[in-house]
């Protein structure tokens, strides 16, 4: 029944998830690691915020749709659905395994499983949540289900696994790490914190920050300081971060969670959930794949406690935990898949410009040119995804402890005076053919500080020379689109280069 189960749902999935949107940072990291496999330079020609774990894992996606001539695109869910397979006939086996399981038991926690990684994230397919979810899911369950029966060999094998997951970035380690508190103290030995694939992931872990620090330097020493500096400009409310329908849904499982008391597993699942939590309030952000793996194993949760009890649940309670598991199911679902509303909005602007054009979003959402890029069939020609510390650094600058310090505020101008050149650069050198501009008032995340990207880049005359030969086509949902002249391009070549290193350097005048 389980096989048939999961045969069916990663036929299903198979089908449908490359035939649907792909979110924004997925669609993002297939035209990034297109770049970098090209010759481009992590963190100095693409500058992204997090870790190149996710370019590495990518990779073998890209590469794939080369050689049997499909779309990244397609190739990356397809290759998704083959690691959720191969994760899923692990959990199978684990809990097979698992001898303190009833039957009943073991096909719940299945059910959950499955759900949690192929439906929950219907909106977040392919996002690195819904990556670490697939890749930790055995080690999950070894330590929920305490498979005695694994040898080293296996554990090892699961911390390998889980660790690619979890070093997609470093948030992800809260729910092992609750897990694996929780764990000890269930068995009241400090020594099972130090099993096999803990110890892998420790190591995992650490072998991973080194490797980075000697191949990709860049990201500590650019990338990191300028999120420090700037990313919180992208934090949201409390209220907004928290008032989310599944966080209700798991204080009212705990509510009509029946035997707490002595329900050993039922701890260790909400202890992942707790985990997730943590990680989800650790970014701040609000946004829903961020609290994907709290959805994801709240909808495991729910089905453990309703098989749980030792006396099955009867009348008010058993009714109760039935809505309970369909709750925990109704938020993602009920969202559906991944829809881009920008890229619907946009990408019929583009019907006057050339095909396979090269495309330039200026903004301060990553969702508004990914995926129009790929949609377009396209390719990018800036190293940011979307201009996000210079987001930051502009509403900074316009906050009132820098109108009242202006001296204690250099760093940003000079993040400022670095995005404008960096900027200037990839335009001048990559000559995009449709340039889409933010060009509403009030700009999402700048904060109420008014501010336009095209007398921002027309500071340096070589821009304001060059974007005399774009010419405005069209406009929709706040943006305009520009098209390159071709017949006017110079024959100019510009071998400007900007080096990373400036960005300690550069001085810029208020």
């Amino acid at each position: 029944m389980d096989l048939l189960l999961l045969l069916g749902a990663l036929v299903a999935a198979a089908i449908f998830y490359p035939m649907a949107t792909l979110n924004h940072d997925s669609s993002w990291y297939l035209i990034a690691t297109r770049m970098w496999l090209d010759g481009a330079q992590l963190y100095q020609d693409v500058m992204e915020t997090n870790p190149p774990l996710a370019f590495y894992l990518t990779a073998g996606p890209v590469m794939l749709a080369d050689v049997f001539g499909i779309s990244p695109k397609t190739s990356f869910c397809l290759f998704l659905v083959v690691a959720i397979g191969g994760s899923l006939f692990w959990v199978r086996s684990l809990l097979s395994r698992a001898d303190e399981l009833t039957e009943r038991q073991r096909h719940h926690l299945f059910l959950g499983l499955v759900l949690a990684l192929i439906l929950i994230p219907i909106g977040s397919f392919g996002q690195r949540e819904h990556i670490m979810l697939v890749l930790s899911a055995p080690y999950f369950v070894l330590s929920i289900a305490q498979v005695r029966s694994a040898g080293r060999g296996e554990r090892i094998a699961l911390g390998i696994f889980a660790v690619l997951g979890f070093a997609l970035k470093p948030h992800f380690l809260a729910a092992p790490l609750l897990l694996a508190c929780v764990v000890a103290v269930q068995s009241r030995r400090f020594g099972a914190l130090f099993c096999a694939q803990n110890i892998v992931i420790a190591a995992g872990c650490i072998l991973y920050v080194c490797f980075v620090k000697l191949v990709h330097p860049e990201y500590f020493d650019v990338i990191v300081p300028l999120a420090r500096l700037t990313y919180d400009t992208f934090n949201a409310a409390w209220s907004f971060v928290f008032f989310k329908p599944a966080l209700f849904v798991l204080v009212l499982s705990v509510i009509f969670w029946k035997d707490m008391a002595s329900d050993r597993i039922g701890w260790r699942i909400l202890a992942i959930c707790l985990g997730s939590l943590a990680s989800y309030a650790i970014q701040s952000k609000g946004w829903i794949y961020h609290l994907l793996p709290v959805e994801a194993y709240l909808v495991v949760f729910c089905m453990w406690i309703a098989v749980s009890p030792t006396v099955p649940l009867k009348g008010i309670r058993s009714a109760a935990m039935a809505v309970l598991v369909i709750a925990s199911i109704a938020p993602a679902t009920l969202r559906g898949p991944y829809d881009s509303g920008p890229a619907r909005a946009l990408k019929p602007l583009a019907s006057n410009g050339p095909a396979n054009p090269r495309t330039l979003v200026l903004s301060s959402r990553v969702m508004v040119a990914f995926p129009l890029v790929n949609d377009l069939d396209g390719s990018w020609t800036s190293r940011y995804p979307h201009q996000w510390f210079l987001t930051g650094a502009i509403r900074k600058l316009g906050g009132q402890p820098c109108i009242e310090n202006p001296s204690e505020c250099e760093e940003f101008r000079r993040a400022v005076q670095y995005a404008l050149e960096t900027n200037v650069e990839d335009f001048l050198k990559n000559a995009p053919q449709l340039v889409y501009v933010d060009s509403m008032k009030d700009k999402i995340y700048f904060g109420g500080v008014s501010f336009d990207y095209l007398e921002f880049l027309g500071q340096d005359p070589r821009f304001a020379e060059a974007w005399s030969r774009y010419h405005k086509s069209g406009e929709a949902i706040g943006y305009e689109l520009w098209i390159l002249d071709e017949t006017a391009i110079s024959n100019r070549t510009d071998n400007t280069k900007v080096d990373a290193a400036q960005l300690k350097s550069i001085s810029v005048s208020r």
